[in-house]
């Protein structure tokens, strides 16, 4: 987190997987999943003067015009109350817009080419909330720790096979 007396930043760097969004429309809703790419940003300017702004981005392969493409979606929300430091980023939980915290937001799709990585022409909507849930995964341990426990094991197996000393009996 950076925090000064002017702005606020809370960002995250990992694998893509967890970045998911689903768009609801009406009554149809679509889960984007980040499986080529994604990124999650939320700036927390409005303590200062400022706005709250939640930012997503997935590069998805599931929905494509061609076959061959994969689908770039974007949203961005911008609010001018504090909304992120009220939310609970321990459990999963909804914060309820009213009226006055004027949250609007834009949502970008478009088709990328994966052969030359240029994307098509965009789709644009605009968004009025009432609502943003967040949810927060169960903890898992990083990768990391995964590959040191498995180096252990595999250290430790190696230590005790060069113990092994063949015994021979010798009778004079």
């Amino acid at each position: 987190m950076i925090d000064t007396a002017s702005l606020s930043y809370l960002f995250g760097m990992g694998a893509a997987s967890p970045v998911t969004a689903a768009l609801t429309i009406g009554a149809g809703t679509h889960n984007f999943g980040g499986k080529l790419s994604g990124s999650a940003r939320a700036v927390n300017n409005a303590g200062a003067g400022g706005t709250d702004g939640l930012y997503y981005s997935s590069e998805d392969t599931d929905v494509a015009l061609l076959p061959s493409d994969s689908t770039l979606f974007y949203v961005s929300v911008d609010s001018l109350r504090d909304l992120l430091t009220r939310a609970d980023y321990t459990s999963y939980g909804t914060i309820d817009l009213t009226a006055a915290d004027n949250a609007q937001g834009q949502a970008r799709i478009a088709n990328r080419d994966p052969a030359t990585g240029a994307p098509g022409a965009s789709t644009y909507a605009n968004l009025s909330l009432t609502s943003i849930t967040a949810r927060v995964g169960a903890p898992v341990p990083e990768p990391a720790t995964w590959a040191m426990m498995v180096t252990g094991f595999a250290v430790a197996g190696v230590a005790l096979r060069r113990r092994r000393v063949s015994a021979r009996v010798r009778f004079a």
